[in-house]
């Protein structure tokens, strides 16, 4: 009588494609992401612009890549420019209103970034701003 390999064999494969993909979640995905800690500020609009400065954590290697999430709520639309110690990188306008939202990721190789919160004078409002500095 033959027997049939099959189901064996599959479950012997799906065992190590598990395995190596707990292993690459362990040794790689899972430092990625609790090494690299929010920073959040909260910006209350007055009309003037607002130098916001953030940098890397001491325990974080070389960065890699920036993420910024700006949330809440204005009546007027307002302004952002991230800039590096050479100076402005990106600059955007965003629409304000009840609910404001908006996510800038990027390739970023600086340890240091300064963002500036450029409301129109007769804008009122809060922000809530959250920074990572993405390293291995």
């Amino acid at each position: 009588m033959k027997r049939n390999l099959t189901f064996p064999l599959f479950i012997a494969a799906l065992g190590v494609i598990l395995a190596l993909g707990f292993a690459a979640y362990r040794l790689f995905l899972n430092p990625v992401y609790t090494q690299n800690l929010d920073h959040v500020k909260i910006v209350h609009l007055n009309g003037k612009a607002q130098k916001l400065h953030f940098e890397k954590f001491t325990n974080q290697e070389e960065v890699f890549s920036l993420e910024i999430e700006v949330s809440g709520h204005t009546n007027e639309n307002f302004s952002l420019t991230i800039a590096d110690k050479n100076g402005p990188q990106y600059n955007a306008s965003i629409k304000g209103g009840k609910k404001v939202n908006f996510t800038y990721v990027q390739d970023w190789y600086e340890d240091e970034m300064e963002l500036t919160v450029i409301p129109k004078p007769s804008d009122k409002g809060k922000l809530e701003i959250r920074c990572r500095f993405i390293s291995f």
